[in-house]
């Protein structure tokens, strides 16, 4: 929990205790004083954001425990880690119920291999977060197909910053790329220092496994390019990504799936007509009972 502090703050410098450049302080009630001096570190690298400075609002306040930083190739290795943290826990602390336990991430996707590595250890889990429900994965998809097209500079390399979205594209819609070749490719460009969509060019895989991978970087390529030589504005190139992926057919109107058990229509057989049940003069109402509907067979 944060309160904001309109008053400027003692420890800032002396141009930033008022005016336009007037600093925010906040009192943290929740985090250590060794987190908070490691966010205001981090804090003062970026120029464009609002100078801040974050202290606990208990001055006496222990510094706690040191911040241990662990880094993991990929986002599996990330699942299990958590795993393991939180099985420790639990050994340490067996008392310990499950609903005292948390995992805070950073964002959604980051949580989706912690969350799968946690439910095939058969831990109790869900997902909370005071966020909207996420949109549908045809939206999701279309922006990471957009964010993969952007992410191509102008050497021909891509930016790892995209890796996440790479891997949302080739997932959605489906062309066939596994999870065995997919880690394969994870490791080959964890071990060379390259961006997912870099690495498809030099990973080792049989003509048929680089099928999908090359597709997913040409559909890529062809929205960077339709942008680029439309000169297109945001609305306009994510309607460019939906329709290059072949996700725009999918959100036809009409376009969905048939549910499950729903019968497959077929055309009717003509019938002979059946003579009338009843008749009346034109100007009177007709008393005929009306047909049973024809069912699809």
């Amino acid at each position: 929990m944060a309160r904001r502090r309109r008053r400027p703050h003692p420890a800032l410098p002396q141009g930033l205790q008022g005016g336009a450049g007037a600093a925010e302080a906040r009192d943290q009630y929740r985090s250590t004083p060794t987190i908070l001096r490691a966010a205001n570190a981090v804090a003062a690298e970026d120029p464009e954001a609002l100078p801040k400075l974050l202290r606990p609002a208990d001055p006496a306040a222990p510094p706690g425990a040191a911040i241990v930083i662990r880094e993991v190739p990929t986002p599996e290795d990330d699942g299990r880690a958590a795993l393991a943290w939180v099985q420790a826990l639990r050994r340490r602390l067996p008392e310990l119920p499950w609903r005292e336990c948390a995992v805070l991430v950073r964002a959604g996707f980051v949580a989706e291999p912690i969350l799968a590595a946690l439910r095939q250890a058969s831990v109790p889990v869900r997902l909370v977060t005071d966020r909207e429900p996420e949109p549908p994965k045809e939206v999701l998809a279309t922006v990471a197909w957009l964010r993969l097209a952007m992410s191509r500079g102008d050497g021909g390399r891509w930016d790892p910053a995209a890796d996440d979205a790479f891997r949302r594209a080739c997932a959605f819609p489906a062309r066939g790329i596994g999870g065995a070749l997919f880690g394969r490719l994870r490791e080959h460009a964890a071990a060379g220092g390259l961006a997912l969509a870099q690495a498809v060019a030099t990973l080792p895989a049989t003509p048929k496994e680089r099928q999908g991978l090359e597709a997913v970087l040409g559909v890529a390529g062809e929205i960077a390019a339709g942008v680029a030589r439309r000169r297109l504005g945001p609305a306009d190139a994510l309607r460019l990504a939906a329709e290059a992926s072949e996700i725009a057919e999918r959100l036809a109107p009409g376009a969905g799936p048939a549910k499950p058990g729903r019968p497959c229509c077929r055309p009717r057989r003509r019938r002979a007509a059946s003579p009338p049940i009843a008749t009346a003069p034109r100007s009177a109402p007709c008393r005929a009972r009306p047909r049973r509907p024809t069912r699809c067979r």
